[in-house]
């Protein structure tokens, strides 16, 4: 009589089941979430580190690559200089293998007058 009153207790027990099935649901939940946020907030704290590494790296990058270029641009200029000086001694031995040239000519051109005039 009392259970008609309040309805069958078979229902009471299975929405009892139900709602203990709806909090271990809620609980499991709860417990997957938290582990979720755990897990962005170390790929969220990884992705700051890569990306404060990255900027630094960059920034590494862009002045190595203003050193390579500054340094292309003296080995150019000391290459352009040694081309120069090779340039200049090139004329300035040629120039002496001509004068040689031309002082053993009048060496020869003496040596014969000397030997004519004896």
């Amino acid at each position: 009589p009392i259970a008609r009153a309040f309805g069958d207790a078979r229902f009471w027990r299975s929405d009892a089941q139900k709602m203990n099935a709806l909090r271990h649901e809620l609980e499991t939940q709860r417990a997957e979430t938290l582990r979720l946020h755990r897990e962005r907030r170390i790929a969220d704290d990884a992705r700051a580190v890569a990306e404060e590494r990255c900027a630094m790296y960059e920034t590494r990058c862009e002045r190595q690559e203003r050193e390579i270029f500054a340094l292309e641009r003296q080995l150019e200029e000391k290459t352009n200089g040694v081309e120069t000086a090779m340039s200049v001694a090139r004329r300035q031995i040629k120039w002496q293998e001509e004068r040689y040239e031309a002082l053993a000519k009048e060496a020869a051109a003496l040596r014969e007058a000397i030997a004519a005039g004896k």
